[in-house]
């Protein structure tokens, strides 16, 4: 039994690591998600226009 908690606890401890590691990505590189995607504020200023309406929205 204890080798069984011990195995489950691993793959909790890799999956919480690996979510952990893509909201981090994405604070650290400040994308959102918009429209289904996550782009960052570079390509959303390239994709729907460099105005001062965008630039507010983002």
């Amino acid at each position: 039994m204890a080798l069984v908690r011990r195995l489950g606890f691993w793959g909790m401890s890799i999956v919480d690591y690996c979510v952990k590691g893509q909201i981090l990505n994405a604070i650290m590189f400040n994308y959102k998600y918009v429209n289904g995607e996550f782009i960052c504020k570079e390509d959303y200023l390239y994709k729907y226009g460099n105005t001062e309406t965008n630039k507010e929205k983002w």
